[in-house]
């Protein structure tokens, strides 16, 4: 699981300045997946 939210987070980096509003869909799909990570500032995931 860890290496896939390492994979993930870098994919989401790079998306994240042509889809601000990916950082909210994929926190929510997260939550609902029962994945519970802080959202940064700067879009990195804990």
């Amino acid at each position: 699981i860890f290496s896939k939210v390492r994979i993930f987070g870098l994919k989401k980096r790079r998306l994240r300045r042509q889809d601000p509003q990916l950082k909210g869909i994929v926190t929510r799909l997260y939550c609902r997946q029962g994945y519970y990570l802080q959202m940064h500032p700067d879009g990195t995931l804990d």
